[in-house]
């Protein structure tokens, strides 16, 4: 990248840290977060969750691009979910005649020690916004559509909310929040401890591997 191109970055981080809530003020509240690691222009932020003892965790980056291809980018859903290296692998599912405005799909994630390896339902739907796109992804109970399967524990209880956000030409900004519903092992505080602790590492690392879906020439230069 040449030394101008930064110009529009440099104008849309100020935007970024001085500007008013964004898209998720609608489903935000709560307590205040806290910056937990903030490089490579991927900012992870975390704060306590009213709905159980796993944190929120909150991921942010900008990028030079424009909204509409990077969005283009994650439609592919097996590609966007392999961003998340927890998860081992996916299964695109057909939706229910009665959602047919989600995408559904079926992904294993294995979790480091003391944690249980465990799989999901989930379900996708994306909008398009005034700057860009919302999408939501959440994991659903329903083993009519994906049964049950032996050594792996369902995960019935995580919901993520996704924005890319047009914020100047050329730079785009996207963010997610994660939020736990509840956990089994919530009453092992190591258990806790350690899901809070992957979920900062896991964030991060996601957003890494999502700024090389979206902007791979980008990524490739730094």
């Amino acid at each position: 990248m040449k030394k101008h191109d930064y110009l529009p970055i440099l104008l849309a981080v100020s935007t970024w840290l001085f500007s008013a809530p964004t898209v998720f003020a609608q489903t935000e509240g709560g307590a205040k977060w806290q910056i937990r690691r903030q490089e490579n222009d991927i900012l992870i932020s975390t704060r306590p969750n009213s709905l159980g003892p796993i944190d929120e965790v909150k991921g942010e980056t900008i990028i030079a691009g424009n909204v509409d291809s990077a969005f283009a980018s994650i439609s592919d859903i097996v590609k966007f979910v392999s961003t998340d290296e927890l998860v081992s692998s996916t299964e695109i599912l057909s939706a229910p005649k009665s959602d047919k405005a989600y995408i559904y799909y079926y992904q294993v994630n294995n979790m480091p020690f003391p944690l249980k390896d465990r799989d999901a339902l989930m379900r996708l739907k994306s909008s398009k916004t005034t700057q860009g796109y919302f999408i939501t992804y959440e994991s659903v109970e329903d083993i009519t559509i994906k049964p049950l399967v032996e050594g792996k524990k369902r995960m019935t209880n995580v919901v993520v909310y996704m924005s890319l956000q047009q914020v100047n030409t050329g730079v785009f900004k996207m963010s997610y929040r994660l939020v736990y519903k509840g956990i089994e092992g919530a009453d092992n505080p190591l258990a806790v401890t350690a899901l809070n602790n992957l979920m900062i590492s896991s964030t991060y690392n996601r957003f890494a591997n999502l700024r090389k879906l979206v902007a791979p020439e980008l990524t490739a230069k730094q």
